[in-house]
């Protein structure tokens, strides 16, 4: 019992320190209110640079907080 405990404090800390940054969490926030948006419609709505924000989604995806998909030529975040 003990040990899930750990597990699950350890797992939300990993969260936690993944969106403790304020580009990711605008992010978090703006998809809140969208299903889905591209990479060019987040950077537009924030007023990002494309490069910034391709790296914050891609270590967000790679740490489970977002969800991709391909739609045609576009990449769609949730």
């Amino acid at each position: 019992m003990i040990t899930r405990n750990v597990e699950k404090i350890e797992k939300i800390a990993f969260i936690l320190k993944t969106v403790a940054n304020p580009i990711r969490l605008q992010v978090i926030d703006l998809l809140e209110t969208h299903e889905s948006l591209s990479v060019n419609e987040i950077c537009e709505k924030l007023q990002i640079e494309q490069s910034l924000m391709s790296h914050h989604l891609t270590n967000m995806k790679l740490k489970g907080i977002l969800r991709s998909r391909k739609e045609g030529r576009r990449v769609l975040y949730s």
